[in-house]
């Protein structure tokens, strides 16, 4: 029968304590992290996950593609999940920024519903609602959309 010292026995106690500590730790962090996933599933626009501004390019680039082709659609801005079209309306570069959700009102949250450029008639068609958005989408959640030092900058904090 082996004999049992003093050392032993606190080397064994310290690593009861080691295990008991690291398991303790492992069972709070993935506590920790169940309650973030459930705060950002509950309320994704409260969660702060990353910048809220969107810098879209240079100004005096922009405006005259859109001035040609139509507003620009950037989908899942900042990996939120949220589409938008930035628009530019008027002859200066400076002035006449707009961003806007690409969705009509009340429609689904769905790649289905994304509204559609229509560039003959210069407004957008609702692919699940009967009615056409103007082209400075009247109606729809818009947010800030200004210049900085040349560039388009678009801040999703702010709802104009």
């Amino acid at each position: 029968m082996p004999v049992t010292t003093p050392g032993r026995v606190r080397r064994r106690g310290r690593r009861r304590a080691i295990i008991v500590t690291a398991a303790a730790g492992v069972v709070i962090a993935g506590g920790l992290v169940f309650l973030v996933v459930q705060f950002v599933a509950a309320s994704p626009d409260r969660a702060n996950l990353g910048p809220r501004v969107f810098k879209v390019g240079r100004a005096d680039r922009l405006a005259p593609r859109i001035a040609q082709d139509g507003p620009l659609l950037f989908k899942d801005t900042l990996n939120r999940g949220r589409e938008i079209y930035v628009q530019h309306r008027g002859g200066d570069e400076e002035k006449g920024w707009m961003a806007f959700e690409a969705y009509g009102a009340g429609a689904p949250r769905t790649p289905d519903c994304v509204l559609v450029w229509e560039q003959e008639e210069r407004h957008f068609r609702d692919p699940c609602g009967s009615t056409p958005v103007a082209a400075d989408g009247a109606g729809l959640v818009h947010y800030q959309a200004t210049v900085d030092g040349g560039t388009v900058v678009v801040d999703l904090n702010r709802r104009t």
